[in-house]
């Protein structure tokens, strides 16, 4: 089955990595931040994976809070703000986004609306017994760790529990969504689908000395700093 074919693509062109390569919390955040700032004229999805059992919060989170709901886990600051999200057994993706797009100006409650209403017809269409929905304002209610407490436009079962949220972080160089998936099997070919139905043309992405090298410093510098982790919000 394929998507509806009124739902217009994001965009014309996207590169999609699979970056197979677990890391731990700080170099993920850093991995983001990096492409992100990288002025890169073509949007780039990316899946990853974790090492280790980790939880992030987002920037503007208490440290003592995050700490209390994510006991036994290594924690990381997010860039992007939202609640916690425990990377246990999660399908983690992020979307990066040059101001250039014109996606890149839409407003964050729009951004929402489109990406996640996509990844639900994704969902409802080639998950078993998945009956996928994007939250309304009856559903959503504050919860310090993210999938407790849905907001607007994440994707929700039938019965309201929560299967994908998201959290922005909005610079000159255009727009970075990080986003988790969890409590559903995914098809295996989930990342192609996704990426097909996000642009025209999908194209392979490959990591460069670069990218690694920058990530590697910033995560040493700043997302593994004590600092940045025990800031004040």
């Amino acid at each position: 089955m394929t998507l509806s074919r009124e739902r217009t693509p994001f965009f014309k062109t996207l590169w999609v990595w699979e970056d197979d390569v677990p890391r731990p919390g700080d170099q993920q955040m850093a991995v983001d931040d990096v492409l992100l700032e990288s002025g890169f004229s073509v949007p780039l999805l990316r899946h990853y994976r974790w090492q280790g059992r980790w939880a992030s919060f987002g920037r503007s989170q208490s440290l003592a809070a995050s700490q209390r709901e994510a006991e036994g886990l290594s924690l990381v600051r997010r860039p992007t703000g939202g609640g916690i999200v425990f990377h246990t057994a999660d399908w983690t993706f992020s979307l990066i986004v040059p101001a250039r797009e014109p996606s890149a100006s839409l407003r964050p409650r729009e951004f929402y609306q489109r990406l996640h209403g996509t990844i639900s017809e994704i969902l409802k269409l080639n998950s078993p017994n998945v009956e996928a929905r994007l939250a309304s304002g009856k559903d959503c209610r504050p919860h310090a760790a993210c999938f407790s407490g849905p907001s607007a436009f994440d994707i929700l079962a039938a019965d309201g529990k929560k299967l994908c949220g998201g959290a922005q972080r909005r610079s000159r160089a255009g727009v970075l969504h990080q986003a988790s998936i969890q409590g559903i099997e995914l098809p295996g070919d989930f990342l192609s689908l996704l990426a097909n139905a996000l642009a025209e043309t999908p194209l392979p992405f490959l990591s460069s000395k670069n990218i690694e090298t920058r990530s590697a410093k910033l995560a040493a510098a700043h997302y593994g700093d004590r600092a940045w982790t025990e800031r004040v919000p």
